[in-house]
């Protein structure tokens, strides 16, 4: 398997003091008892805090050649995005722009976390065809309105997702336009004690989510990309960190 970006390969080392449990992970658990057939969640994309969005934009393309795109500033958030897309998901390029604001919005104070403790990988999100009957919050900007759950329990172990829910006829950042590079993450490795419901097998051109076996739970370690000519690329928090 040809690849670029080896030197990230190592992946990123488990944070100190973060629990391996025995159980499958809560939030996907209640989403299944609420009803919701494995078939209903899927990965949707990876958040990238960055400090300086520009900047980010700007090496992705020097970096990978990829071409960030759309974006904008959230609606009471704090936060401020751009979309590098990868067909069935994306990445998340986001910084905040009003700390105020942050703190008080779930999605914004994840972010904002994440850039006080020197995390790029913040946080992952699962998309759901349903909304869950738990407590959400509204997340908004030009064309896009999504409700979020479990961000709590994100925030105290990225290497667990929150789960997002957009209204049917809202289109997927992801989507690449007609003749763009197409570029696919095809697994997600995280650390934990099982895998999220519904997440073991994805169906065909959707994303994997792996177990690290062995570590502790509350790590993301890498997010692997394929290209339609067989290249692969892996991001890591440390490749990431140079954003």
């Amino acid at each position: 398997m040809r690849r670029i970006g080896d030197a990230a390969a190592s992946g990123v080392a488990a944070s100190a003091g973060s629990a391996a449990g025995g159980v499958i992970w809560k939030d996907l658990a209640q989403l299944k008892a609420e009803g919701l057939s494995p078939m209903d969640v899927r990965f949707d994309h990876i958040v990238v805090a960055v400090s300086n969005l520009a900047g980010a934009v700007h090496n992705v393309k020097q970096h990978w050649g990829f071409e960030a795109r759309g974006g904008g500033r959230h609606d009471g958030a704090g936060t401020q995005n751009a979309i590098v897309p990868l067909g069935h998901s994306y990445l998340e390029l986001v910084t905040v722009i009003d700390e105020t604001e942050a703190r008080g919005h779930g999605f914004g104070l994840l972010v904002l976390e994440a850039l006080e403790q020197g995390r790029a990988l913040g946080g992952w999100a699962v998309a759901v065809t349903e909304s869950p009957s738990v407590e959400g919050q509204r997340l908004t900007r030009n064309g896009v309105d999504v409700m979020l759950f479990g961000l709590d329990e994100a925030k105290s172990e990225p290497g667990r997702p929150f789960f997002l829910y957009r209204a049917p006829g809202q289109g997927t950042p992801g989507a690449l336009e007609a003749g763009e590079p197409h570029w696919h993450a095809s697994t997600l490795r995280v650390g934990g004690a099982a895998l999220p419901i519904g997440l073991e097998t994805a169906p065909r051109g959707d994303t994997r989510v792996e177990l690290v076996e062995g570590t502790p739970r509350g790590t993301i370690h890498e997010l692997e990309l394929t290209r339609q000519d067989g290249l692969h690329l892996l991001l890591n928090e440390e490749c990431l960190r140079t954003l």
